[in-house]
């Protein structure tokens, strides 16, 4: 009797200690799963989520109130959507003027570069950006959610982990979505205002790891005006294809570039109107002139790069000051095209009279701006490189040489 109760023991012990071996190989599994992102552990399974301690950041937009008040005050400066992470912001030069060459820090690969021609900001991000802008890029179908989250894992772990690395990163953000908004007019839906990077950083045994992504804020969307959700975005995106068809298989009818190019900068000016309401943001996209017809400078260059880009013609928005007829100075925008070898400038939107009194503006008037080379366009405008305001001094994309004269056609 006393030897089956010792052999009944046994076998007891012997279960527990197997059952106590498979759960500490399976949480250890666990952990090494999640805590190596090798797949997603749903958070209420996740032993770091039970054991770890959160310090969630975010980058923080500026809003578009505070942006038109500052083009306003400041008219020497462009859009401005800076961030501010919530802590005291301290800049190193030698940082911002390394991006452009993307050396010492932008060793990262990309999984899905860009390749198009039509990316002038993008090829002159560091590789961090390009990797951002990539990934928000990529998830064009998911964006019309207007709350998708883009999550990064532990991809900028390394980078956090160094010296000025948060700064780097924060900077690389900021350069990356504004850079979207220029190379991808198409994105008019999203206001990159309303988008937050997130920083997650995971204390577990001494060991420190950042995760990253990026959403809306808590319980928000990042939706332009007039956008909102999924439905209501995907038909207006199909009523501005609508539209966009229209333009494109006319200016198609046509034999030679330039003559194309003429068809869409004079489709701009004879259905969109100067507008810089208070009311509606969408006057700083693509949206306003090809569905509102209202716009200013910025949506007026977005909506030709935008329709450029459709027909294959390279273009970029240039950014800067003008010089008004009254000898204003102002924020401004205008675009350079590719053609024929040489870059040329258009400003669709000087090109778009005010008419006082009866009767329409002249060709030479609704021309003054087109395919114009620099000679005639420095005259009145000034190029700067500035997206971001805070990042100004010390980082300024560059644009190419135009031509010296207007273009002639062959």
């Amino acid at each position: 009797m006393k030897e089956r109760m010792n052999r009944i023991i046994s076998i007891f012990i012997s279960i527990i200690f197997t059952i106590l071996t498979m759960a500490l190989v399976t949480s250890t599994a666990m952990f090494a799963l999640d805590y190596f992102d090798i797949t997603d552990i749903p958070e209420k399974y996740s032993i770091i989520g039970l054991m770890s301690k959160y310090d969630v950041q975010f980058v923080k937009g500026v809003s578009e109130s505070e942006l038109k008040d500052e083009i306003k005050i400041q008219p020497n400066k462009r859009d401005v959507t800076r961030a501010d992470n919530g802590q005291d912001y301290e800049y190193d030069p030698d940082i911002l003027s390394r991006l452009s060459s993307g050396s010492d820090y932008g060793h990262k690969e990309n999984n899905q570069p860009r390749t198009e021609s039509n990316v002038f900001y993008y090829n002159q991000l560091n590789d961090y950006a390009k990797y951002i802008y990539d990934e928000i890029y990529n998830n064009y179908e998911n964006l019309k959610s207007g709350t998708y989250v883009i999550h990064f894992n532990d991809y900028f772990n390394d980078l956090l982990h160094q010296e000025n690395g948060e700064t780097i990163l924060n900077d690389s953000f900021q350069l990356a979505v504004n850079s979207l908004t220029y190379d991808k007019p198409e994105l008019y839906f999203i206001n990159i205002t309303k988008m937050f990077l997130y920083t997650e950083k995971v204390s577990f045994a001494g060991i420190v790891r950042y995760k990253n992504s990026i959403g809306p804020a808590h319980d928000g969307n990042y939706y332009s005006e007039e956008f909102t959700n999924e439905e209501n975005t995907i038909d207006a995106i199909n009523r501005v294809e609508e539209r966009i068809s229209g333009i494109i298989d006319e200016a198609n009818k046509q034999e030679s570039d330039v003559q194309k190019i003429r068809v869409i900068h004079d489709y701009i000016i004879e259905n969109c109107e100067y507008s810089a309401s208070k009311t509606n943001n969408n006057v700083y996209n693509a949206f306003g002139v090809l569905h509102d017809g209202m716009a200013v400078c910025e949506g007026y260059s977005k909506a030709l790069k935008l329709l450029l880009d459709r027909i294959h013609i390279e273009s970029v928005v240039a950014c800067g000051t003008g010089t008004n007829s009254a000898g204003q100075v102002e924020s401004h925008a205008w675009n350079y095209v590719f053609l024929d070898g040489m870059w040329y400038g258009i400003d669709s939107t000087w090109d778009d009279p005010i008419i006082l009194g009866i009767g329409a503006a002249s060709y030479a008037n609704t021309h003054k701006y087109f395919l114009v080379g620099s000679e005639m366009l420095f005259k009145d405008h000034v190029e700067n490189g500035e997206l971001i305001s805070s990042l100004s001094e010390d980082f300024k994309f560059k644009y190419p040489k135009l031509s010296i004269n207007e273009y002639r056609e062959r």
